[in-house]
């Protein structure tokens, strides 16, 4: 991995430091000198900006997020290139997202919380959705908390596998997705649904997920072999026997959003 931090790209992105990494990209906090302001940069990684089908796919998401413009969907400002280096900048989140809080407290997210983060995933993803976009990458990491004192907002962020209507899509991570994205059947807005039950879940256990490829009954060589087994065949393991305060209507919500055909989930987020 090429740390970039301290150089500037065009004469204006300031790479303050590393702030995350993922298989296809790294994320910068940035000072634009011409707004004056905190930027994230997101940089496609140089040994993959000459293979058409990473720069493609990251076109893409600079694309869709160009087309969303909804309070809870982290905004795009430009996608640029600075020679062999391709970027998107985006709004800087003060702040963590799902992920980092749940491993950090390894408990549950109060009920209230939990109420006011998935309303605003909700919601973001509703638009998106009107907009025959579809995310097919929900999970707590790409849950954005935009921390303001004592309050916070929710962000949606993380736009790099999302899909437009009727496409087919195998993309996303494997623990929250969905068993058509398996199967490579066509995707639409339940796909996205599947993936909040699955998060709901993590997030209501402090940090587990449904699907891990444990079971014994799981086949499969691989981890990934044998947890798409498990979306495929298994039903998810019950909330109350986890956590038994929450209540059954509760549990309903997750096992319906998670329902294997799509034609049995909610309809829409």
């Amino acid at each position: 991995m090429e740390n970039l931090a301290g150089q500037t790209l065009l004469g204006r992105y300031f790479l303050r430091e590393l702030v995350g990494s993922g298989g296809m990209a790294d994320v910068y906090l940035a000072w634009d000198q011409l707004r004056n302001a905190k930027m994230a940069v997101k940089v496609l990684r140089r040994d993959l900006s000459t293979n058409s089908r990473f720069f493609d796919r990251f076109a893409n998401e600079a694309d869709i997020l160009r087309k969303l413009e909804h309070p809870n969907i982290v905004r795009l400002f430009e996608f640029e290139q600075d020679g062999e280096v391709a970027f998107i900048v985006m709004q800087w989140v003060e702040g963590s997202n799902l992920r980092q809080i749940l491993t950090s407290s390894r408990q549950p997210v109060s009920l209230e919380d939990c109420s006011k983060v998935f309303g605003s995933v909700c919601s973001a993803l509703h638009y998106a959705h009107e907009n025959k976009i579809f995310h097919c990458d929900i999970k707590p990491a790409n849950i954005m908390l935009d921390i303001k004192g004592n309050t916070f907002d929710t962000l949606l962020t993380d736009f790099g596998v999302a899909q437009f209507a009727e496409s087919s899509g195998s993309g996303g991570t494997p623990a929250y997705m969905a068993p058509e994205q398996f199967t490579g059947d066509t995707i639409d807005a339940r796909t996205d649904v599947y993936a909040l039950g699955v998060t709901l879940f993590e997030v209501l256990t402090g940090g587990t997920t449904p699907y891990r490829g444990l079971a014994p009954s799981s086949e499969g060589s691989t981890t990934r072999e044998r947890i798409a087994w498990e979306h495929l065949n298994s039903q998810p393991p019950s909330l109350l026997a986890i956590n038994p305060k929450y209540s059954p209507a509760m549990e309903k919500v997750i096992l319906t959003a998670m329902q294997k055909q799509p034609d049995k989930r909610f309809p829409s987020a």
